[in-house]
């Protein structure tokens, strides 16, 4: 229950924000960021950034795509996307070379691909802190509202979730 409800996060979150190995890149490294990589044009705010005044539920977009992503700030002052986006050169061979593969070929390549990543993510309370500037990820400054940046750091269910 508990993975089931974590990886829902993967709609909106990309895999590295949480398993970026702290070891081979320390969280002062990181930057994030909304990175919209589906290729699809959208106009509206990301999702579930604020909430409808009126209703009281999320806002609606039409920005069902983007999704919080690390960075890694380098000492040039350049940053460099963790996540692999199929687009990348890297991820492309491996699609195409794919086919040609054996299974355990397939299993070395990505092992490649995988060593800054930490099988464990971080946990709950990581994001969902209540204490200001505590936090993991930057709510206020990716461009949540107060309100919904407030609800965010507020849930319950982490807590029930840890115990």
């Amino acid at each position: 229950m508990v993975r089931t409800l974590l990886n829902m996060h993967t709609q909106f979150v990309g895999c590295m924000t949480c398993h970026a190995n702290n070891e081979k890149i320390p969280e002062e490294e990181l930057t994030f960021r909304w990175l919209n990589y589906s290729g699809i044009r959208v106009n509206g705010p990301q999702f579930g950034t604020a909430y409808d005044e009126e209703t009281g539920d999320l806002i609606g977009t039409d920005d069902q795509y983007s999704k919080i992503v690390a960075y890694r700030k380098k000492a040039n002052g350049e940053e460099e996307l963790l996540e692999i986006t199929e687009d990348a050169p890297e991820a492309a061979e491996f699609i195409n070379m794919c086919g040609q593969l054996t299974t355990q070929q397939q299993g070395s390549v990505k092992k490649m691909f995988h060593t800054i990543v930490n099988p464990i993510g971080r946990f709950c309370t990581r994001c969902h802190v209540a204490e200001e500037g505590k936090g993991y990820l930057p709510f206020r400054e990716l461009g949540f509202s107060d309100a919904r940046a407030l609800g965010l750091t507020n849930l319950n269910i982490a807590g029930l979730v840890q115990k």
